[in-house]
């Protein structure tokens, strides 16, 4: 008898059979059928078995059927989803995303995109070889936060306009060759290798007349032009920000941009202007603008509140012509006069100067008269003064004790005389103090406001004590510099040692520490920070050389290891 075990019967459609003969069965159907299909997919045999054919149309229509299907069941999630989640709460959600998670979300959906579109900032730029994509940008309604227009020479501008709402407006420069205003007086072609065309430049302004955002100049872009008064004519009535960047070396553009300080703009708020020099040129064919700009200034007493002033290339004496000293001769007794009576009405919250060589200097005193006014200002930045700025720096000091209770961060540097903390004893709102000012240390550190201060650098060489008040009295401190450079020069600043380091990392809400190679021991403490988690070397600024001397020291808090240090 034989004890193996029968194999299994199926029944199909009333038949028996065996498995194995049912297996079998079933793979030569396939092999046919596998065979017939690719005959039939590579056109041949077409017309041998028109069952094949009409099995393959009813499998396409079911397979559209299923797809039907499907995207009625994403409809009907989608709809659910919306339901059960506001629009209202999803905005308020994208709004707490980074800029690349909001860049990924407005991808999933029509609506997720309708509602990520708003939150999202748009700088389309303008140009002749990108008009059609910003046509297309403006047929999906969407409104830019700045329309950037780079070389518009070539383009028709409509009648009509182009139709993009936008809040600002700004002219941008590409790449431009030195001296290139005496190659396009040479050779006239290049003008449409870059820049804008009177055409097209009216109708842009003109279109944009009302703008409510900013106004960004910059020469480089308007080189091209021949209308040097053009934007001293149009009046951007509803105007509340102006930036201006002119070199000397873009010519008309230059003349362009400058010449704007003889508008009037009822609503301006915020100025913003950028002079640079090069060395090569001839600065007698360009004056610095230096009444204008405070005439401007004082024109707008009523509505300025932001102010930022820098001559770049001007705080050398030795590029510096002979005649630029006597450049305030030139101004009328009664001019120089009826301006300096009007800056003392300019109340600005935000002050931002980068001087000439010879501010504070004979009758070079429109910026001290506009700080010796100020009553409420919040943020003061002095850049690159010199020592022949000391009046400058008299005045800054005396608008620090003046504007204490008010001021909440501070920029000053350059080779100045001592700096007392006595003066920012009362400033209880002070949240930034940023005062290198080189040769010379800085005193009374244990005056400065302990409770408020997030961010500190008190220049290149605090005293071991100095050191020791910060790491155990500002407990609030988020970065803070310590370059400490002058240690090198000097025997009785301390370099930052192992111990230093170990005090400022334990501050509890410290981010961000600088130091510099040179005057650390970085070796050592460049080991700790290997063996130690929350701690980590950030990345420098390549386009800053000063950078490569100086290290930026990261803390991770909630990582941060204190049982290694």
């Amino acid at each position: 008898m034989d004890n193996s075990t029968p194999s299994p019967l199926l029944v199909i459609n009333g038949d028996q059979h065996d498995d194995d003969s049912l297996h079998s069965e079933a793979d030569s159907e396939e092999n046919t059928e596998s065979e017939m299909n690719l005959k039939w997919w590579n056109g041949q045999d077409s017309e041998s078995d028109p069952h094949l054919e009409n099995a393959v149309q009813e499998q396409k229509s079911q397979d559209l059927i299923m797809s039907d299907d499907e995207e009625d069941e994403d409809d009907q999630l989608s709809q659910i989803f919306y339901m059960l989640i506001p629009s209202e709460i999803t905005s308020l959600i994208f709004k707490r995303l980074d800029l690349s998670s909001k860049r990924a979300s407005r991808l999933v959906c029509r609506r997720w995109l309708q509602l990520v579109d708003p939150l999202v900032a748009w700088y389309p730029e303008l140009c002749d070889e990108s008009v059609q994509s910003v046509l297309n940008f403006t047929e999906k309604g969407y409104t830019a936060n700045t329309l950037v227009v780079t070389k518009l020479m070539d383009f028709c501008y409509p009648l009509k306009g182009i139709g993009l709402m936008a809040q600002s407006l700004e002219f941008h420069s590409q790449n431009v060759p030195i001296h290139m205003t005496m190659m396009m007086e040479e050779d006239p072609t290049l003008r449409k290798t870059l820049g804008i065309s009177n055409s097209n430049l009216n109708m842009l302004l003109f279109e944009y007349r009302n703008i409510e955002g900013g106004l960004i100049l910059n020469s480089g872009a308007l080189m091209s032009s021949e209308l040097p008064s053009l934007f001293n004519t149009t009046n951007f009535t509803n105007l509340t920000s102006l930036e201006i960047f002119g070199c000397n070396e873009d010519g008309r553009g230059y003349c362009m941009c400058l010449e704007t300080m003889g508008n009037m703009f009822p609503k301006l708020k915020r100025l913003k202007l950028t002079i640079e020099y090069h060395r090569e040129t001839i600065l007698l064919h360009h004056p610095p603008y230096y009444k204008q700009v405070f005439q401007f200034v004082g024109r707008h007493c009523k509505t300025l509140t932001s102010f930022e002033l820098v001559y770049s290339n001007l705080t050398d004496e030795n590029i510096m012509p002979p005649f630029i000293f006597d450049l305030d001769h030139s101004i009328p007794v009664h001019v120089f006069q009826d301006t300096m009576s009007k800056l003392k009405n300019v109340q600005l919250s935000e002050f931002t100067f980068k001087p000439t060589f010879y501010e504070a200097r004979s009758r070079f005193l429109y910026g001290v008269q506009l700080m010796n006014h100020q009553e409420r200002l919040t943020c003061l930045k002095l850049e690159n003064l010199s020592r022949s700025n000391f009046g400058v720096w008299e005045a800054g000091v005396q608008l620090m004790q003046k504007c204490s209770k008010t001021l909440n961060s501070i920029h000053c540097d350059g080779p100045l005389d001592e700096f007392s903390c006595r003066v920012l004893q009362f400033a209880k709102n002070l949240k930034d103090i940023r005062i290198t000012i080189c040769g010379v240390k800085i005193v009374d550190v244990e005056l400065l406001p302990v409770a408020t201060v997030k961010i500190l650098h008190l220049g290149h060489g605090l005293s071991a004590n100095q050191i020791k008040f910060i790491a155990t009295n500002m407990t609030q401190l988020v970065e803070w510099y310590l370059p400490q450079d002058r240690a090198q020069f000097d025997r009785t600043i301390p370099k930052t040692s192992i111990g230093i380091f170990k005090s400022a990392v334990k501050l509890p809400k410290l981010q961000k520490l600088v130091l510099t190679k040179r005057c650390s021991s970085w070796k050592r403490i460049r080991k700790i920070i290997s063996y130690t988690q929350g701690l980590d070397v950030g990345d420098r600024d390549p386009s800053d050389p000063k950078d490569a001397c100086y290290v930026k020291i990261m803390i991770e808090r909630r990582r941060l290891e204190l049982d290694r240090l």
